[in-house]
């Protein structure tokens, strides 16, 4: 197992760092834009999270620091389709083909997993910091 961090958390960056942490390594997904970072809380739930970014001088050169505040975590419990009565019961598929039984389907499958051990590695090193 590696330790690995990727900047960027763009497509190409997320899906680097999804695959190396599918793969076993302990990943850590770094962005310098505070909306990426709350994009990727957003899509664990926390649709009212707030990232804001401070930049500091340093003797020792620059510091950036980000804020997260997660809010409530918002969970669905069922997804209702209506309006769409030109298609058959049973027509409606999740990704995989399978017919669709009243709950969504995800298809990040393990990116969520990713993205959920990226934000706990950088809270724990956040901690370590503030140490």
């Amino acid at each position: 197992m590696m330790k690995i961090t990727v900047f960027g958390t763009g497509y190409v960056g997320t899906v680097t760092g999804t695959c190396f942490a599918d793969l076993g390594n302990n990943v850590l997904c770094m962005d310098v834009d505070a909306k990426k970072i709350e994009r990727l809380y957003k899509m664990k739930g926390y649709a009212f999270v707030q990232v804001t970014r401070d930049v500091a001088e340093t003797p020792s050169g620059r510091t950036v620091t980000f804020t997260v505040l997660e809010g409530p975590k918002v969970e669905v419990d069922s997804i209702t389709f209506k309006g769409n009565e030109h298609l058959a019961k049973g027509k409606l598929t999740d990704d995989k083909g399978e017919e669709a039984e009243g709950k969504a389907q995800s298809s990040l499958g393990k990116a969520e997993s990713a993205v959920d051990d990226a934000i706990d590695s950088a809270k724990a090193k956040a901690e370590d910091i503030k140490r």
